[in-house]
């Protein structure tokens, strides 16, 4: 990725060393849709003028006396809601620059797998959304059970293969922590009586479904659950519920609707969602069972995740050191950058960090004993999680049901113009491409047919902005012909004609498929709500 030559049609810059802030100011100046990262590696010092400068320039971000394992949080907190498309890494004068270069590629993988993610599945992302806000309606809010259990002992259950060996051993600590289990391992701790006091269920898809299917309500458990979960997770937990907050255009347009929700963030995993909910209610220690991060074999989860056989799994493998420190472990691109992440997050936690999962990939900054020796230690003290979860539960996250229901509503008008504009847009678009070179008036009505479309468009910017996720691959593809544009001679008008009628199909084309999708569940969910309203009147 390491390429130290000027490319003027990167998306994004990454600088590395205070010698290159001049090329950052430079870069951002010619290139003002480029996001530019300008990292100063410690103990290097950027000068005060420089530093105050970059700092009011809109596309540049700097890492500052910030120490080498947070570089790839920083990198992602800024980047995560940029489509990424090419990247340039420039070197300039830092000492050892070879593990830093390691950070950024590791950060840089992590958002290309998830934009992969969003290009596939960001049209269900905002979808469940939509359809769960009747259940996010009835849900407690997280914000209430902020700091509750401080100094309280936590135990984070996932589902890797260590599980199988520890599981029965978890029962000795119900009653005496609070016990979060990702939503992978509910099967196999109810398979084995024990019901964890919160369910942590994050998967858009419908593989939380089959984590969670047959195995009915569980009888004591509270579930916290992201707005953009796949739906079958509320249904199966939702009546004992907080919701996650999130940070994506639609939660943000539900804030003048609800109470403080909180600020839990959603992880790249359920894992770390529930390491996250555990460091924000106060909870120290926190110890983990079952967080391998590695395979055991060829497997990745441990038995029963799904009701069904474990699959073998055919990924690419690499060798990380073992949690026991003997030797290593293989693990796969996906679940070291998941391991990576979570070390950044567990070095930045003032509570104790314990893995006591007895197997899989070594996380640093977290101290490695038995969860035996983990339960005599930590867990001795009984206390009653659940009663503290039932009272902070009764505080709702819905304000106005009655007004977030006209909102709804009134969204779901925008959107079918949406979608009728856009319509009228692609047909205006195969008029054009059908009218002869050689007939300038014809031309120019169908380009002003097509202009008119777009500049309506363009004036519904807040909901383009709020279907954002349901449009990235337009997003890439317009930004794949503008470099395409860039890189044309300058007689060559017919062609960058041709790309910006390709981009415009293409955005026309998502903004109409999203924008029918997500009316018509909009006026579903509305529906929703005033059955729910009638029922509670």
């Amino acid at each position: 990725m390491r390429d130290d030559a000027a490319r003027p049609d990167a998306d994004l810059a990454i600088l590395l060393g205070a010698d290159l802030a001049p090329l950052a100011l430079e870069q951002a100046s010619d290139q003002a849709h480029r996001q530019t990262l300008l990292v100063v590696a410690p103990p290097t010092r950027l000068d005060d003028t420089d530093r105050a400068i970059l700092d009011g320039a809109e596309h540049v971000h700097v890492f500052h006396d910030g120490p080498l394992p947070t570089l790839s949080s920083w990198i992602l907190d800024r980047l995560r809601v940029e489509p990424l498309g090419t990247v340039q890494v420039t070197v300039g004068a830092i000492d050892d620059p070879e593990p830093w270069l390691t950070e950024v590629e590791r950060a840089i993988h992590l958002l290309r797998v998830e934009l992969a993610t969003l290009r596939e599945r960001g049209r269900d992302l905002d979808r469940n959304f939509l359809a769960n806000l009747p259940w996010l309606a009835e849900s407690g809010s997280l914000a209430s059970l902020a700091g509750r259990f401080t100094g309280r002992p936590a135990l984070v259950v996932a589902g890797g293969p260590s599980l199988d060996r520890n599981v029965e051993r978890i029962r000795d600590a119900v009653g005496h922590s609070l016990l979060i289990a990702a939503s992978a391992a509910v099967r196999p701790l109810r398979d084995h009586g024990i019901e964890p006091d919160l369910i942590v269920a994050i998967d858009m898809g419908p593989t939380s479904r089959n984590h969670l299917a047959g195995i009915g309500r569980p009888a004591g458990s509270f579930a916290v659950i992201a707005p953009e979960a796949h739906p079958s997770s509320w249904q199966q937990l939702g009546d004992r519920c907080f919701a996650l907050p999130g940070r994506s255009e639609m939660t943000r347009w539900l804030e003048p609707f609800t109470a403080e929700r909180g600020s839990v963030e959603t992880g790249s995993s359920v894992a770390h969602t529930a390491f996250f909910l555990a460091r924000e209610l106060g909870c120290d220690p926190i110890v983990f069972a079952g967080l391998d991060l590695a395979f055991d074999g060829d497997r990745s989860h441990a038995r029963g995740v799904n009701g069904k056989p474990v699959r073998k799994l055919r990924e690419p493998m690499a060798a990380v050191p073992a949690s026991d420190g003997r030797g290593t472990v293989t693990t796969s691109e996906r679940l070291l950058t998941y391991l990576s992440l979570l070390e950044r997050h567990v070095l930045e936690t003032e509570a104790t960090v314990v893995d006591a999962s007895e197997g899989g990939a070594r996380v640093r900054g977290t101290e490695v004993m038995t969860l035996e020796e983990a339960i005599r230690r930590f867990f001795a003290e009984p206390f009653d999680a659940r009663a503290t979860l039932s009272e902070a539960q009764r505080d709702p996250v819905l304000l106005d049901a009655d007004s977030l229901r006209n909102e709804l509503l009134s969204v779901a008008s925008r959107l079918e113009g949406i979608h009728r504009l856009t319509g009228r847009g692609l047909r205006a678009l195969d008029e054009l491409g059908g009218v002869a070179p050689d007939a300038p008036a014809e031309l120019a009505r169908a380009r002003a047919a097509v202009n008119e479309v777009r500049r309506k468009l363009l004036e519904e910017e807040a909901m383009l902005s709020w279907m954002r996720r349901s449009m990235v691959a337009s997003w890439l593809e317009t930004r794949r012909m503008e470099r395409r544009i860039r890189g044309l001679d300058p007689g060559a008008e017919s062609e960058a004609r041709r790309c910006r009628m390709q981009a415009l199909r293409a955005a026309f084309r998502d903004a109409r498929r999203a924008s029918r999708t997500l009316a018509a569940t909009a006026r579903a969910s509305a529906a929703r709500l005033q059955r729910a309203e009638a029922v509670a009147g």
